[in-house]
This record gives structure tokens, sequence and C-alpha cells, in this order.
């Protein structure tokens, strides 16, 4: 056992790298069409909502990806709401993602968003593809 310097919580290198990706965690045939970063107060990434599209099924997925404390189950979520069907919603404590949620959304418009390290988000009706 030693003293080991531990890193100053003002420095800018991510904690540690999230090891999926949003196509990952949705599975094949999901493409990013949109995202939102997950800043906080003090510019700080925490986190990034993407909305994913399945050409090949029509259906969209939402995932929220951790930027801090990676690997420690902490506070996320991640919803989809398809224009006049109820929203979905996946939320909890996660190491890494909170999602997918998938819905069928081709030729309807969708709200999306989520939230991690206390910082949400959340689009308007958008993609009405």
């Amino acid at each position: 056992t030693g003293s080991h310097p531990t890193p100053s919580a003002t420095s800018s290198k991510p904690e540690k790298p999230n090891p999926y990706t949003a196509a990952q965690a949705c599975g094949s045939g999901y493409q990013v069409i949109d995202s939102a970063t997950l800043t906080d107060g003090g510019g700080r990434r925490r986190g990034r909502v993407y909305l994913l599209y399945n050409a090949g099924n029509g259906y969209n997925c939402v995932v929220t990806l951790k930027d801090t404390a990676v690997g420690t189950k902490t506070a996320a979520s991640a919803y989809l709401e398809v224009k006049g069907q109820t929203r979905k919603t996946d939320s909890g404590s996660f190491q890494y993602y909170a999602g997918p949620v998938r819905a069928a959304g081709a030729g309807k418009c969708v709200r999306w968003g989520g939230s991690t390290g206390g910082v949400s988000y959340g689009s308007p009706f958008e993609h009405c593809g």
C-alpha cells in the first residue's frame, strides 16, 4: 500500500471513457440522427443523449450515455415519446447508460430526451419523417 496523489477535481480530463456507443446500446441497424450534450452549470460534460433511427423497421431509439461516474451506478434516464402515444422512459441507477428506449416512429414526430449527473434535456416534437 502506498499513497497515490488523487487527480484534481478541476482536471479537464474525462474521468473514464464510456466503453459503449449509442449504436451499440440500441443494436444493429440504428443510426444516430440527433444528440444533445448534457453540460452542468460549471461547463462540465455529464453525458449525452442520443436519438437513433432504424430505417429497416421504422423504430427510433433513445440512449443517454454517461460521461461522469462511468462504471458506477448513478441516476440516469432516457425517454422517447411518439406523438399520440404514451411516453416511454427508462430511469434508474446505471453504470454506463440509460435506455435503450425504442418505439415505432416512422412518419411521426417524436420528443426525446434524458438526464444524468443532475442535468437533463428534452426536445420539442421534431424529426417528423
